[in-house]
Order: structure tokens, then sequence, then C-alpha cells
């Protein structure tokens, strides 16, 4: 269990890391001049994601290159990394897409999209969420002047678990390891955690700003009352608890700290 102080700290890190100019149910458009068009709706694969993302780049920032975009909240650092990808020869690159699931998604496929972008040395620059829509959801920046870090990759992730859990792991082991977005205190689509589901039917949870390892310790009911009204959440569990809100099953997650 968090106490208060980290625990409000890690709320309002995860809140605001985003600008999300849609809404989370938001559905796209056909008329072109609409900002909820993208040229493909629902892209099944990368190419089709970074046709949407050059798309709202060129439309969103590249007209606004050397001004502030208040729809967007974007920040001229946003605007340099993002309209660099559009140049012939372009400082940063797109390293990786890799898909999020979405517990909150209100569309059937259930993924999200994130770009990591990075510097010629390889660390950092930003990340874009592209929904299942193919609409923008945010964009988050990393600024010079900060650590510099490289994306975390899936073997990491399992080295790190395995030294946790205090048991080897090998790919024979893992059933199944995804990003996934669980607001709103286990990431969100722009700082999604990793979702590890071994053979045995083990599932853990790492928080990649934490770097710490998570498994669900409860679910409490949380259905709406005759009213539509569902229970506070505050209500049903302690301050400093790690929660998710699953409207799907009507559960609230409780999830509790893996040490070794």
């Amino acid at each position: 269990m968090l106490n208060e102080r980290t625990f409000i700290f890690f709320s309002l890190l995860l809140f605001t890391i985003t600008n999300i100019p849609f809404t989370p149910n938001a559905q796209t458009s056909t008329d072109p001049s609409s900002p909820s068009f993208v040229p493909i709706p629902y892209p099944k694969s990368e190419p089709e994601v970074i046709e949407d993302l050059y798309y709202a780049i060129k439309k969103f920032y590249l007209p606004h290159k050397n001004t502030k975009v208040a729809f967007l909240e974007n920040t001229d650092m946003d605007t340099e990394i993002l309209t660099n990808l559009l140049e012939d020869k372009p400082v940063h690159k797109i390293h990786k897409i890799c898909k999020v699931k979405n517990l909150k998604s209100y569309n059937e496929s259930g993924y999200d999209w994130i770009i990591f972008i990075v510097r010629a040395d390889g660390t950092e620059a930003a990340r874009v969420a592209i929904g299942d829509t193919g609409l923008w959801l945010g964009t988050h920046t990393f600024d010079p002047e900060e650590p510099r870090q490289k994306p975390i990759k899936e073997e990491v992730v399992l080295s790190n678990l395995s030294s946790t859990i205090q048991m080897a792991l090998s790919k024979k082991e893992v059933k199944k390891i995804e990003l996934i977005s669980i607001p709103p205190f286990l990431g969100n689509c722009l700082s999604p955690s990793w979702e590890i589901t071994l053979v045995n039917g083990e599932i853990y949870y790492y928080q990649m700003y934490q770097k710490k390892f998570f498994k669900i310790k409860k679910k409490l009911d949380w259905r709406k009352d005759n009213r539509g009204k569902r229970p506070y959440w505050n209500n049903l569990v302690p301050s400093g608890e790690i929660i998710s809100f699953d409207e799907v099953n009507d559960k609230l997650v409780v999830y509790e700290e893996i040490t070794r």
C-alpha cells in the first residue's frame, strides 16, 4: 500500500501526463473538415496507424509550427519533435508501435496504439497515443534535460519479474505479455503497464513509472444502484490502495504490490 503523499503524487502524475483532445468514446467522421476525421478509421496495422498519425501532425501541428495551439495545448517541444518526423532527414524517428489493451474501450477491438519516438541516441523523445478509432488521444514529450531512458523491452520486464518472484521464467512459462491501460493508478494510454499472464494462470502487472509489480488482491462488487449510481470507491477501500474500475463486470479491482 502506498502512503498518502506518494499515492496523491502518482495519481496526479498519471492524470496530467497527457493532453487529450478527444473524448474516449469519440467516433470518426467522414467529413474532412471535422476534427474527428481520419484517413483510415479503426486502423488494423502499423502502416495504417502511421498514416493517421502523419495526417494529424499535418492538420494540427504543422500549420502552427511557430505558434501555440490552444485546441491541443501543445508545447513548442511537441511541435518540434512531431513535425520533424515529416522532414526528409528527420532527427527523430518512430522506434516502435505497440498495441495497448484498453479495459475502458467503447469499441469492439479493445486496443489503442502507442507510438514510441526516439532521438538519434535511441532515448525516448516522445510518445503518441492513437485510439482504436484512429483518433489522436494524446502526446507526452520528454525534456532533453530529464534523464534519458530507452523504451523498456519485454525481456527486461520478464527478467525483473523473475527476480521479484524468485522464479526463473522462460518463454515457455509465459502465456501472454502485453501493454495494458488500467486507469486510474496503473497506467493510461501514454504510460501503460505490462500485463504478464503465466501458463499457470497467475497474472502480474508491471507499472513502469514506479518500477513495481502488482497482482490482483481482491475484486469488490461495484454495481449501480436503482438510481444508476455506483458506490464511491473511497467508501469501499482505504485511501492509498491501488485500484482500477471494471465497469464491464461491475467490479472494483484492488491490487497489491509484489515484493521479493
